[in-house]
């Protein structure tokens, strides 16, 4: 940068909880530099196999989001599968209940011939 934008301080003694102020002086940092419209670079991972390996707790956030969504997905298919079951539970009903029906009938009349 060429500027140093308003709201910077040189020098920050840090005092407290060293996990609240990692999280927060970053996300300080990215306002302060939004706020005075500073552009910053753009920085990529062309090889994801040249990054350091990193701690699941660090990615905390990110693996329950991503198992919220294949449980969702899951959910998903467990509500189509149930309502195709219950579909064909009740077409099934349907054609074992004109079966006993005519079954029925059937031994009435009979029953009429025997009598």
């Amino acid at each position: 940068m060429n500027t140093r934008p308003d709201g910077i301080p040189c020098h920050i003694r840090r005092q407290g909880n060293k996990k609240k102020q990692d999280c927060e002086d970053p996300l300080y940092l990215y306002s302060v530099l939004d706020n005075a419209k500073i552009e910053l670079p753009l920085f990529i991972a062309i090889n994801l196999k040249r990054l350091l390996p990193s701690t699941t707790g660090e990615f905390d956030v990110c693996t329950i989001a991503a198992m919220m969504t294949d449980m969702q997905l899951q959910l998903t298919n467990i509500f189509a599968r149930l309502n195709n079951l219950e579909a064909h539970v009740r077409s099934e009903q349907s054609s074992v209940s004109m079966a006993i029906q005519s079954v029925h009938d059937e031994v009435a009349y009979v029953m009429l011939l025997a009598v």
